[in-house]
């Protein structure tokens, strides 16, 4: 295993038992929610339940854009292959992002782009990056882009929070480090988990 390569099976699923809303910590080669909720749908084989997990959407997520000036990081999953010279024309604002994506071989690519927020963030207007991934049909079947997400704040003095700028999905985000045996530990894995659900109390009703 190389320096850089560790775990990623891992995945923390929080029920709250009071109102039936469900926190899940989200890993790209972890379980996934729909698996989850077929597994607890047969979880007592004698009497099937049939569960659907479904995301919280947040209504806001216009106004955030507009709002959020300060950005300081973005994902972004494309299939470069798919995209046309306008469109990569049409995202120059993502910069040398927009020409590595032209340049790149592959089926799909993950761009992170950070900045701090002391620096001032990104050079990057939440609109205009919406309005492109608008004209790519971002979020629908058959898009070249699969995942955008933006941090971003109004001001200094905020939180960050991550914007879902496709399905507007409410999602958070935990930096954590790995242990000597490259494993996220588990109990920063439910401190993550057990803070998400705190700071979502109020979404949920």
């Amino acid at each position: 295993m190389k320096n850089d390569e560790g775990f990623g099976e891992e995945t923390a699923f929080l029920w709250d038992s009071s109102n039936d809303w469900c926190v899940v910590q989200y890993n790209h080669h972890g379980v996934r929610p729909t698996a989850i909720s077929e597994y607890l749908s047969l979880f007592v084989h004698e009497h099937p339940a049939l569960l659907e997990l479904l995301p919280k959407i947040d209504d806001k997520i216009h106004a955030k854009i507009n709002a959020k000036k300060l950005v300081t990081k973005v994902t972004l999953s494309v299939a470069p292959k798919e995209l046309s010279d306008n469109d990569y024309d049409l995202g120059a604002g993502l910069g040398t992002a927009t020409k590595a994506l032209k340049q790149s071989d592959a089926d799909r690519v993950e761009i992170i782009i950070s900045a701090a927020k002391k620096h001032g963030g990104l050079d990057l207007k939440l609109p205009d990056f919406a309005n492109w991934l608008k004209k790519l049909g971002a979020g629908k079947d058959g898009s070249p882009v699969s995942v955008a997400k933006a941090t971003a704040m109004e001001t200094q003095q905020d939180e960050p929070e991550v914007l879902d700028l496709l399905h507007h999905r409410i999602t958070a985000e935990a930096d954590m480090t790995p242990g000597k045996d490259k494993r996220y530990p588990r109990k920063d894995r439910w401190d993550a988990i057990h803070r998400a659900h705190t700071a979502w109390k109020h979404l949920m009703k």
